[in-house]
């Protein structure tokens, strides 16, 4: 999944940042979609949520593991497992 120091954000930890949490759960459809381009408006607001210190570099982060990350997860929880 997903760790702190790849995308350098400080509150990656899904589990204990409730409003992130919530944040990706409704609107996993549309993160998928923007992740898999690497950039977007859900993105940055998902970056941003996290404390990453730049979206654009986590965005670009996640395309690069895109189909080993991101496409595998049936929902926002699995995203951070």
């Amino acid at each position: 999944g997903m760790t702190t120091g790849t995308l350098g954000c400080d509150r990656l930890e899904i589990g204990k940042n409730g409003e992130a949490a919530q944040f990706v759960a409704t609107n996993f459809e549309v993160l998928k979609t923007e992740l898999a381009q690497g950039q977007g408006e859900y993105v940055n607001a998902m970056a941003a949520s996290f404390g990453c210190a730049d979206a654009a570099a986590a965005g670009s982060q996640i395309q690069k593991n895109y189909r080993t990350v991101v496409a595998p997860a049936a929902n926002g929880a699995e995203l951070f497992m």
